[in-house]
């Protein structure tokens, strides 16, 4: 259930952040290759405990999870890094779901500059997801013109890259 499953990500939480993390030089002389993901499997953790709290409807701490685990992120990768996008796009769904469509809005088309200065592919999934995330903050703010034009370039993006992915 969501009780257990914030508890556990709040006790791997606590022992990363208290044991693993302040000694991650000591573990790189080890074994280099095993510490390089270890700040991102934090900040995935992270997100999927923001997740579990916008399920339980506790919004604000939602947020204050997604906040810090976009801070660390941006801290760990920088501004443009796919992770990021990723980040931003978590935060963005906190914040549509608390009814902020136009901040939900300009965060969704941060996570598309981020996906567009890193290269990511128009009809990826990320990408795919961050263009829905501001088509659906439009169309909760009656701008259904605006929406439509997201979708439909979605669908071209996407009918593009299976004729080119074709044998």
């Amino acid at each position: 259930n969501a009780r257990d499953a914030e508890a556990a990500y709040r006790a791997y939480l606590g022992i990363m952040e208290s044991r693993v993390l302040p000694n991650l030089s000591l573990l790189s002389n080890d074994n280099p290759s095993a510490v390089t993901g270890m700040p991102i499997f934090v900040l995935q953790t992270r997100q999927y405990l923001a997740r579990n709290l916008l399920q339980q409807n506790r919004l604000a701490e939602a947020e204050s999870e997604a906040r810090r685990a976009l801070l660390d992120v941006l801290k760990w990768k920088g501004r443009y890094a796919p992770e990021t996008g990723g980040a931003i796009l978590s935060l963005a769904a906190i914040v549509y779901g608390q009814g902020r469509y136009p901040e939900a809005e300009q965060l969704g088309r941060a996570a598309l500059d981020v996906y567009a200065n890193v290269g990511t592919e128009n009809a990826s999934f990320a990408v795919s997801e961050a263009r829905r995330m501001v088509a659906r903050t439009l169309g909760s703010q009656n701008k259904w013109t605006d929406a439509a034009v997201i979708y439909a370039d979605m669908k071209k993006d996407i009918r593009s890259e299976e004729h080119t992915s074709e044998p």
